[in-house]
């Protein structure tokens, strides 16, 4: 059986002549002249298993016979960010409504509530930490917070695209030159990606019945994205509106919460957190880059018959990086307190003491393809028409790199280093 039967439902992508992996994402749109679908028989008479899916066959642009045309184009794009109004969620009212019916009819929570918004006033109230008349003035302020998380996590989002192209020629030789720049700013903030991508199509008749294509082609796409760990929709979406983002004067607001007490023996310890502070010391970023060459000759050997030759070269590089910092309350958790806040205690064995953690993948692939193809139509009696095809092809990919590498002690805000601190063995002491 080919892979693409197998959990994959993905189609085979042909690009200029050559199967592809990975989809077309480094090939400019400016630069498709069409885009065909396979299926069925037709797909797999070609291309055998790996067209189980189907096939998209996919023809760059090339020069038309004439003389030398000098093309711009630019397009743009803005996406309004989701808002409450696109979900039904309930106000801050609403929610501290719910909570108060729960506590009057005395029912029970599924899970011990966080002490934040209602419940944590009321656990404070119940713990005697605030009298009754600040705990009605902080009900009070709760019911008209509303705060707005989606507008803390997105905005609206713009996207642009730069595309050149140079493309003319004669009777014998015809040529097309393009470049593209696409910069997007997602909807989410701190989503960003911007994609540069260069092409060369060159297409010369040798002789009378000799046709030679020659189409090279890269492409460069930078993308960062906030940490992997957290989902802003869903924080947007879950997280309770009585809660404020920030304090009156722009600081971010921070909730406390519980850390991973495994590391710490018999010690309850709470850290702060704050989606925005997580964001602001987490990432990650992804670089892909790509070079593909392409050779393609076309010989008519008799008026019926005809040879097609296609050598394909492709290396693709992906460059991985996600990091925490040791502000975040992911770090926190990993290491048992909050950040300057070690607590009295002794300190079990754990992975991380200082800084954050670091993490990184590179794979380079090596694709080449080589096929051949006789094709000989011919007609009886005006009626009958044969075509018969006659191909190989051979095919390598080659992967090399590693993912995956975990390190820590990194500080990204200390020019990208890694702290140097010693291991701890049971009864050090270790000065933090």
């Amino acid at each position: 059986r080919g892979v693409g039967t197998i959990n994959d439902a993905s189609p085979l992508y042909v690009i200029d002549g050559v199967p592809v992996n990975g989809g077309m994402w480094y090939i400019n749109p400016a630069d498709v002249e069409s885009i065909d679908v396979l299926k069925d028989a037709s797909a797999t008479a070609i291309y055998g298993t790996r067209a189980a899916n189907g096939v998209i066959v996919v023809t760059t642009k090339t020069g038309k016979e004439g003389g030398t045309l000098l093309s711009y184009s630019f397009n743009a794009s803005v996406t309004q960010r989701p808002t409450y109004n696109d979900f039904e969620l309930m106000s801050s009212k609403e929610r501290i409504d719910v909570s108060r019916e729960i506590m009057e009819r005395g029912l029970y929570f599924e899970n011990t509530p966080q002490r934040m918004g209602y419940e944590g006033l009321m656990m404070d109230y119940w713990d005697k930490k605030i009298s009754f008349a600040e705990f009605q003035a902080g009900v009070s302020r709760m019911e008209s917070q509303n705060t707005d998380w989606f507008k803390e996590l997105y905005r609206n989002s713009f996207s642009q695209s730069h595309n050149l192209s140079l493309s003319g020629g004669n009777e014998t030789t015809r040529y097309y030159f393009s470049f593209g720049y696409t910069n997007s700013k997602g909807a989410e903030k701190g989503a960003d990606l911007s994609r540069l991508t260069a092409r060369m199509n060159l297409s010369s008749r040798l002789r009378e019945n000799i046709l030679l294509d020659v189409r090279l082609s890269g492409s460069l796409q930078d993308a960062d994205y906030n940490p992997g760990y957290y989902s802003a929709f869903d924080e947007a979406y879950y997280t309770n509106r009585t809660i404020p983002a920030r304090n009156a004067d722009g600081s971010l607001y921070y909730v406390d919460k519980e850390v991973n007490d495994e590391h710490i023996t018999q010690t309850k310890v709470l850290a702060r957190y704050n989606i925005m502070n997580e964001f602001a010391n987490g990432g990650q970023s992804i670089i892909n880059k790509s070079l593909n060459l392409t050779a393609a000759l076309n010989w008519e050997l008799l008026p019926n018959l005809r040879y097609m030759g296609t050598v394909g070269l492709t290396t693709t590089t992906n460059l991985t990086e996600s990091w925490m910092g040791e502000k975040s309350f992911y770090i926190a958790n990993l290491r048992g307190w909050d950040y300057g806040d070690k607590p009295a205690g002794d300190i079990a064995m754990k992975g991380i003491l200082d800084g954050g953690i670091y993490s990184n993948g590179m794979m380079n692939q090596y694709d080449w393809t080589v096929r051949n193809q006789i094709n000989y139509n011919f007609t009886l009696n005006e009626v009958h028409n044969f075509n018969i095809d006659l191909g190989q092809e051979a095919k390598s990919t080659i992967y090399k790199g590693a993912q995956g590498s975990v390190f820590p002690g990194y500080m990204p805000d200390e020019g990208k280093t890694f702290s140097m601190f010693p291991m701890i063995s049971p009864g050090d002491i270790y000065e933090y």
